[in-house]
């Protein structure tokens, strides 16, 4: 008869309350800086994966193009931005709602140029993001499949605010405005990189590594508002024609000081 397999011993703090000295601690540690930027971090997770599998619905259960749930994402991360500076005015938002595929390609542009610029430190995609890339790919409606439609954009519309409005309505929820910002520049590249260019490799390396990302994300902003009439420069293939706008337009600045 074989012997049973040894029972792990279950770790005390599961079996027994924590002391009232423990307890403060916890509360203590939880409430400071660091225990509230985690709460925060983990929320922000949450509500991402939540917004996901929203995405995900509208695809699978309404027959919307991908068009309109890129549009619509544009739509909703352009409300986000909005408030945040005088510069992300009405006339900004027509602007780049005008001109979708250049507003996804620069932002997936600088995403993979950031990821260029720590090649060495890159984390491994996890299976799960993995999975659920190729699960996209494969379930995310093809480009000619469906027709986009106003109905279509606005349906995934005002699921989009619908679901901002309930995530803001939580109680004790940590997310900024920020935080909301961040997680539809993931939905909107998300979509474009597993639903327009149907690649899960380079999404899934993006997901692995979006600390590497974000701390671009200011600078992108910033440049997005400044090259209004120019926006097509933004494009890797017109990096050289950028480049000597910017030089010419300081040297312009150098001349006005000069004379």
């Amino acid at each position: 008869m074989s012997t049973p397999p040894e029972i792990p011993e279950i770790p005390e703090i599961f079996v027994r309350p924590l002391s009232e000295q423990e307890l403060a601690q916890f509360t203590t540690e939880l409430n400071s800086e660091a225990g509230q930027a985690f709460i925060r971090s983990y929320h922000k997770s949450a509500m991402l994966s939540a917004a996901q599998e929203l995405v995900y619905t509208l695809a699978t259960a309404h027959p919307v193009a991908i068009t309109d749930l890129v549009m619509a994402c544009i739509d909703i991360w352009l409300e986000k931005l909005e408030p945040m500076h005088e510069a992300f005015n009405k006339n900004f938002a027509q602007r780049w709602k005008s001109i979708p595929d250049i507003l996804c390609r620069t932002l997936l542009q600088q995403a993979v140029e950031a990821l260029n610029a720590h090649r060495s430190d890159l984390s491994d995609f996890t299976p799960e993001i993995e999975e659920m890339a190729r699960d996209w790919v494969e379930t995310l409606p093809l480009q000619q499949s469906q027709s986009p439609s106003t109905e279509g954009r606005q349906l995934c519309l005002s699921s989009f605010r619908n679901f901002d409005r309930q995530a803001e309505a939580i109680e004790n929820l940590k997310m900024r405005a920020v935080d909301y910002l961040e997680n539809w520049t993931h939905l909107l590249l998300q979509i474009y990189s597993l639903g327009v260019l149907r690649n899960a490799d380079v999404y899934s390396l993006l997901a692995s590594n979006w600390e590497y990302f974000l701390p671009r994300l200011p600078n992108i902003l910033e440049a997005l508002t400044l090259l209004e009439g120019y926006e097509h420069l933004l494009l890797p293939e017109n990096k050289e024609q950028l480049t000597a706008l910017l030089i010419a337009q300081q040297q312009k600045i150098n001349n006005a000081a000069n004379f």
